[in-house]
């Protein structure tokens, strides 16, 4: 269920996650961490990560 709030996330966002939103979500920065390792998303700035794709 988290991992398919980021992917929605993500995909409003034109690929890009935002700490803060995801926050928002009541999901966790350590589960933000771990989903961001695990599909390959590269942190652009602090509290944004880019999709790899």
């Amino acid at each position: 269920m988290k991992k398919d709030i980021l992917i929605e996330l993500s995909d409003e966002n034109n690929g890009y996650l935002f700490t803060a939103e995801v926050l928002s979500h009541r999901i966790s920065k350590t589960y933000l961490s771990k989903f961001v390792k695990e599909n390959s998303y590269e942190r652009v700035a602090h509290g944004i990560y880019a999709a790899p794709d």
